[in-house]
């Protein structure tokens, strides 16, 4: 069995020395190489003078300056949402009472806030502390606001 590894590695390093001196008398870039030689030699090479002049940066960002709108941002900022309203602290000071008066949609009930120690009736569309009475239920009052076309509600449970 080592005899064959031997051999074998015998065989491979004389397969490698000969693809080396393959590769260096027949030279794929050398041919190439002399074949770039002999077009270029049939080419008049041209002088090319470049006289390179010192910019006049004054100038440059004078007119730099005077482009008003370049300076202008190309998107707008994007506006910002005002934060939706706190209802739970506008209705913070509303105490409601067990007082209703007849049956929905009609339904009144009485609330009791700073503004109004002795309290108030209200009823579907009344507003109390900037929120509009949206709907009375056997389970509380609904508040809603609405802000930039967007209704928001909270409920004040009996």
């Amino acid at each position: 069995m080592i005899k064959w590894i031997a051999i074998g590695s015998i065989i491979a390093f004389f397969v490698g020395v000969g693809l080396l001196a393959k590769n260096q008398a027949y030279s794929p870039i050398e041919k190439k190489r002399s074949w770039l030689e002999s077009e270029m030699a049939g080419t008049v090479q041209e002088e090319l003078n470049i006289a390179l002049e010192q910019p006049n940066y004054k100038e440059a960002a004078q007119k730099i300056i005077s482009k008003a709108g370049l300076w202008q941002p190309l998107v707008s900022p994007p506006e910002r949402k005002k934060a939706a309203p706190d209802l739970q602290k506008m209705l913070a000071d509303v105490k409601l009472t067990t007082q209703r008066v007849g049956r929905p949609p009609t339904t009144k009930v009485k609330i009791i806030t700073k503004a109004s120690r002795n309290g108030m009736w209200i009823s579907v569309g009344s507003i109390v502390n900037d929120c509009r009475v949206k709907q009375i239920t056997d389970a509380g009052i609904v508040f809603s606001v609405v802000q930039d076309g967007v209704e928001y509600t909270h409920t004040l449970r009996f």
